[in-house]
């Protein structure tokens, strides 16, 4: 397999990872704001920063999208002409 092709596959499962750690996050913020509602402005403001993270996270899953769509392109048409 190509080692381009692995290092995007390895990115997009961090993403993946990522995502799931965010979804893990706000349970347990959701759990710290009921036990403790005079933390709310902390939370509030690490929700957003971790929602800014995600949404970095998500804009370079779009930019991978891409690039995968270029390098399997690319291989077709190696294999075309190859």
């Amino acid at each position: 397999m190509n080692q381009s092709l692995i290092k995007i596959l390895f990115l997009k499962n961090q993403m993946i990872n990522m995502i799931q750690l965010r979804i893990k996050l706000s349970a347990i913020m959701l759990k710290l704001l009921l036990k403790n509602p005079q933390m709310n402005q902390q939370i509030l403001k690490f929700n957003t920063q971790l929602n800014m993270a995600v949404r970095m996270v998500l804009l370079f899953g779009e930019n991978m999208k891409l690039l995968i769509k270029s390098l399997l392109g690319n291989l077709q048409q190696q294999k075309v002409h190859g």
